[in-house]
C-alpha cells in the first residue's frame, strides 16, 4: 500500500527551528534512502537554500509548492 506524505518549510526560520527539524528529518530520511544521516543532512541544508532562493525569484508556484520542494530535494 502506497501511503503519500507532505512536507511544508518554514523557509524563513520564523515558526520552528530549521536545524533541530532538518536534523530529525535526515534520520528518517537516511533510513528510507539508505544513505548515512550527514549525506541526508547535506542532500537537505542543500534543498533548503535552493528553494529559499527559488522562493527569492518567484520561482515557487503556489499550486505546486509541496511538490516542487519534494522535487528539489530528491534532485
Amino acid at each position: 500500500m502506497a501511503r503519500g506524505v507532505a512536507l511544508s518549510v518554514d523557509v524563513w526560520n520564523t515558526l520552528l527551528s530549521t536545524e533541530k527539524f532538518f536534523r530529525a528529518l535526515s534520520k528518517s530520511l537516511s533510513a528510507v534512502i539508505g544513505v548515512s544521516v550527514p549525506e541526508a543532512l547535506e542532500s537537505v541544508n542543500r534543498a533548503y537554500r535552493r528553494v529559499k532562493e527559488m522562493r527569492a525569484r518567484g520561482e515557487l508556484d503556489p499550486e505546486r509548492i509541496v511538490e516542487q520542494c519534494i522535487e528539489v530535494l530528491a534532485r
